[in-house]
């Protein structure tokens, strides 16, 4: 915050919403102008209130990267990855 106001000259308030929903709605009545999401939130944001990517982690090797599981009922008898 401090860093922002000082680099913006102007005042800037901290908003903490409880969950990806309040933030969303937040932004979406024009209360929010800058927020962090990850990918699932951005998605919903982008749909819910028009919200724009500016900046993404770069995690490994400069790209961003997401992990995903897969979990199943153990009387599928899927075990792992085919690939691993």
């Amino acid at each position: 915050m401090k860093y922002l106001e000082r680099e913006l000259g102007i005042p800037v308030e901290l908003f903490v919403g409880t969950d990806y929903t309040a933030v969303i709605e937040a932004m979406r009545a024009k209360k929010l102008e800058l927020a962090y999401y990850r990918p699932f939130g951005y998605i919903m944001a982008a749909e819910r209130a028009n919200a724009e990517a500016i900046a993404a982690d770069a995690t490994e090797k400069g790209l961003s990267t997401y992990h995903s599981y897969i979990i199943t009922h153990p009387r599928t008898g899927v075990k792992n990855h085919p690939k691993q």
